[in-house]
C-alpha cells in the first residue's frame, strides 16, 4: 500500500526474516479476513505515515488499533499524540521509527501478562464500547425524532 514504503518495509522484511512468524498483507483483505487475522495475533502493529490530519489525530478511531485492545492483544505504534493513551495505560508501546519495532515487541514479549491486561483495562476504562454505543444509539434517536418533527411542522403537508 501507499503507506508501507521504504522504510517501513524494510523494517518488516528483516522481522520476517527473523524466526518469529509475522504475517504482511499488502493487499486489502475482507472485513471477515480482518477479523480473522486479528484474532489469531499476539500483538498488533498500528503504522499510520500519512500526513493527514484523519491519521495524525485518529486516537480511538483507527479500528485496528482497538481491535487488537479489545481482543487483549497490546500494540506497536508509530508515535503521534493521538495514542498517547497507549502510554497512558500502558498498553502498548509507541516508536519513533521503524527500527525500533523490533526492541518495542521484545519489550512486550517480555512481559506480555501485563500488557495484555492493561490492553483489557483500556478498553474497560478509555475505550468503553458499550457506552459509546448507547450514547451514538442515543444520538441517532435524538436525530431521527428532530427529523419527524421538523417534517411534521411543515406546511401544507398533509398527515
Amino acid at each position: 500500500t501507499a503507506g508501507l514504503q521504504g522504510r517501513t518495509t524494510d523494517a518488516l522484511f528483516r522481522l520476517c526474516a527473523s524466526s518469529r512468524p509475522l504475517y504482511y498483507f499488502p493487499e486489502r483483505v475482507s472485513y471477515r479476513e480482518a477479523l480473522q487475522i486479528t484474532n489469531a495475533a499476539d500483538v498488533g502493529l498500528v503504522i499510520y505515515r500519512q500526513p493527514g490530519p484523519q491519521f495524525r489525530h485518529m486516537g480511538t478511531s483507527s479500528q485496528k488499533l482497538c481491535s487488537h485492545l479489545l481482543l487483549g492483544q497490546p500494540v506497536v505504534a508509530l508515535r503521534q499524540a493521538s495514542f498517547q493513551f497507549l502510554d497512558d495505560f500502558e498498553c502498548g508501546i509507541q516508536v519513533d521509527a521503524e527500527g525500533d519495532i523490533p526492541p518495542a515487541l521484545e519489550r512486550l514479549r517480555s512481559d506480555y501478562e501485563r500488557y495484555s491486561k492493561n490492553a483489557r483495562r483500556c478498553v474497560r476504562e478509555h475505550l468503553r464500547p458499550a457506552e459509546r454505543v448507547l450514547e451514538l444509539r442515543d444520538v441517532f434517536r435524538a436525530l431521527v425524532d428532530s427529523g419527524k418533527a421538523a417534517y411534521d411542522d411543515q406546511p401544507g403537508r398533509v398527515a
